[in-house]
């Protein structure tokens, strides 16, 4: 992981992530923190023609001495083109833990 500059002047970081088995595909991220977002961005490559990434798991690992506190399942708010009650359809969740007195989120 090291600090980045993007062409606007935000600053961030990158992290090139380790895949199994080791160097198959390379991916790397970049997070840049804005006052009322993050802002990522993933680059995949090396994947093989007969391969499929959306199919595939991308897991981050805590720290030993970190603690959960707490899941926010995250979702869109959709309505049908003709219109209608707007539903919620699910995106994900945000996994919440601290680590000594800062807390983060993954």
């Amino acid at each position: 992981m090291h600090q980045i500059t993007a062409a606007d002047g935000s600053r961030g970081v990158e992290v090139r992530y380790e895949t199994l088995p080791a160097g198959a595909v390379n991916i790397t991220g970049q997070f840049f923190v804005h006052p009322n977002c993050v802002d990522v961005q993933f680059d995949v490559s090396g994947v093989p023609k007969d391969g499929k990434i959306d199919v595939a798991m991308f897991e981050r690992t805590s720290p030993q001495n970190a603690s959960e506190a707490g899941v926010e399942k995250l979702g869109l708010w959709q309505r049908h083109r003709h219109g209608g009650i707007p539903y919620e359809i699910p995106d994900g969740k945000l996994i919440r833990y601290n680590i000594g007195q800062r807390k983060m989120s993954s």
